[in-house]
């Protein structure tokens, strides 16, 4: 979703990624014969659990100054609907889609802002004489008011973005690139990881076949995991989460439990519905330290984690990787959204 003014092409060009527990940084480089060089990566952990802010102050340390940056965010409010049109909606055109979003998903566009996508080819539907609603459309969006904080916090720093994008879009582009480039046509079950709520939808060839109500989120596994080790509080719970949750399986199915029985119950019905078995399983949001989260609900769904090949993606895409001693940072999942967002908007 793209909240401020349109993007101009240049040589060099500095991109910032930041979810609830990191922020990613880039600089890219046109080269020669159109190939890309990545430069200044860096990886920094970003607090989830306090309140009235977005980003931790070393972060903000760190991006200041970085104007007509493209910034990738992830709101707490944000979300994804899916709704497949009557006629009688499509007959008014994209003004019929307002009372639907109100009535059918209660989410209002005086208090939010919203992308209606087709959810087909993943074009965004622009109001005008000449618009036809597609059978399926993707609303995508986030309150008002969290993204004009956002982007305050960006602002104060003097970080000006030349544009403001939601982390969900560009990581799920990226995982549909990457499947269309490798001929994956199983279903990818996408779960968008979140404080306080994560968002399930799945991807097959390349759009978006199906959106679910959100699950449990980062505070529902701090919670559980306090109760069943007795730890003190809420922060040395979480510390527990990222340094020694993966010595402790049992702990980590009996966290997961109920997130995984709402899962199971989405894919059930999607199965059903289309007779497509769910394949892949990919989890967008979590830092490497939480990567465990992934092998632990793919093995209680029984779905195999999705395996990016990153030299194979990067050099399709003509990105320069040798010599580049910081390549291996960007071989984990987390850097997906970044580079999607680099493939799509830097020309």
């Amino acid at each position: 979703m793209d909240v401020l003014s349109s993007f101009l092409g240049s040589k060099k060009q500095k991109f910032i990624y930041t979810s609830e527990t990191s922020c990613l940084l880039a600089t890219v480089t046109k080269e020669k014969k159109s190939t890309l060089s990545l430069s200044d990566l860096e990886e920094l952990a970003n607090n989830p659990l306090k309140e009235n802010a977005y980003l931790d102050a070393p972060i903000l340390k760190k991006i200041t100054k970085s104007k007509n940056a493209i910034c990738m965010v992830a709101p707490l409010s944000r979300f994804i609907y899916k709704a497949k049109l009557e006629a009688k909606t499509k007959s008014k055109g994209i003004q019929g889609l307002i009372p639907l979003l109100k009535e059918r998903f209660n989410a209002d566009l005086k208090t939010n802002q919203i992308a209606a996508i087709d959810a087909y080819t993943g074009i965004e539907i622009k109001d005008s004489a000449n618009t036809v609603l597609p059978d399926h459309v993707c609303f995508i969006g986030t309150q008002k008011q969290e993204i004009k904080m956002i982007q305050n916090e960006f602002m104060d720093c003097q970080c000006i973005p030349k544009k403001l994008l939601l982390t969900t879009l560009t990581t799920a582009k990226g995982i549909m690139d990457y499947t269309k480039l490798v001929k994956i046509t199983q279903p990818v079950l996408f779960i968008d990881f979140s404080v306080n709520q994560s968002l399930v939808f799945v991807l097959c060839n390349n759009h978006i076949e199906a959106a679910y109500p959100p699950v449990h989120g980062l505070k529902s596994l701090i919670s559980l995991t306090r109760k069943a080790c007795s730890l003190p509080d809420d922060v040395s719970t979480y510390k527990y989460l990222l340094q020694s949750m993966t010595e402790d399986t049992q702990v980590m199915e009996t966290i997961t439990q109920r997130m995984c029985a709402d899962i199971k119950s989405y894919i059930d019905f999607f199965e059903v519905q289309t007779s497509l078995p769910i394949e892949f399983l990919f989890i967008n949001g979590l830092s490497p330290q939480l990567a465990w989260l992934t092998q632990c609900i793919g093995k209680v769904l029984e779905i195999k984690p999705l395996q990016i090949d990153f030299n194979t993606w990067l050099q399709t895409h003509k990105v320069n990787t040798q010599g580049n001693e910081k390549m291996t940072q960007i071989s984990q999942p987390s850097w997906i959204g970044m580079l999607s967002a680099v493939f799509n908007y830097f020309r």
